[in-house]
């Protein structure tokens, strides 16, 4: 009976190190997707804005909107919504399960929640990804919630990461 007791417990804290390991791991697989697909969309506002010496949006300074953020996805996959793109070449291409109804509105935690009538591509934790243009050519956009005025090359784009939340910025993924 103590033998198997003995088993019983080393089979247990077996299961509990390898569901630790196995959950860090996921973590990991996530921020490293969500890291390749801000550089993916960086690449796509790169070669959109070598192709038509503009970006997709006229945004000043300041994370999109809800309905600004669906612009530029149309028009970056290969749309022509709002003659933004009139070659209608395809930059962006996200699967249709990564894309999700976002809402503008910065919940309590100041993570952005799921549920709007817009379209955005979203991150492993289901937050659409953000994005903001140096529009005044200046190098800066002031980004993020509390805001905070970044050096970057045209554009930036963060995601609110594994906690969720924009207030932590410490967890916040982006592209500067």
């Amino acid at each position: 009976m103590v033998e198997l007791l003995a088993v019983i417990l080393v089979i247990s804290i077996l299961v509990g190190l390898v569901t630790t390991a196995a959950s860090s791991a996921m973590k990991q697989a996530k921020i490293a997707r969500a890291r390749s697909e801000i550089a993916t969309l960086g690449i796509a506002l790169r070669q959109y804005y070598n192709d038509y010496s503009q970006w997709p949006t006229n945004n000043i300074n300041a994370p999109l909107t809800d309905s600004q953020l669906q612009s530029v996805y149309l028009i970056l996959s290969g749309s022509n919504f709002n003659n933004g793109n009139p070659r209608q070449i395809a930059y962006l291409h996200v699967p249709a399960s990564s894309y999700q109804g976002i809402s503008s509105v910065l919940g309590s935690s100041g993570a952005y929640p799921a549920g709007g009538s817009s379209i955005a591509w979203v991150d492993p934790w289901m937050n659409a990804y953000m994005l903001a243009f140096d529009s005044l050519g200046n190098g800066q956009v002031t980004v993020l919630n509390p805001p905070v005025t970044t050096n970057i090359s045209g554009f930036a784009i963060w995601s609110a990461g594994p906690d969720m939340s924009v207030l932590n910025t410490k967890s916040v993924l982006t592209s500067w």
